[in-house]
């Protein structure tokens, strides 16, 4: 497996969502396209507690979580 690790991103230059695409090292190598991560980025804010919930129902619904459930 070829791991490369990149810097984070800071997010006291840019505020929340503000980051191109092609801003972002390792989206294409990871397999993302443009088209994908607009619409995975949304337009709306979500908060934290939103975000986890999210996180979490994706977990729950992936079909090799079902030992967990």
């Amino acid at each position: 497996m070829n791991k490369q690790i990149y810097d984070a991103l800071d997010f006291s230059k840019k505020g929340g969502n503000d980051y191109d695409f092609n801003e972002i090292k390792g989206l294409l190598e990871a397999g993302w396209n443009q088209k994908d991560y607009e619409e995975a980025k949304g337009t709306e804010e979500k908060t934290f507690e939103e975000q986890c919930e999210d996180i979490l129902k994706s977990l729950y619904d992936h079909e090799n979580a079902w030992p967990f459930r």
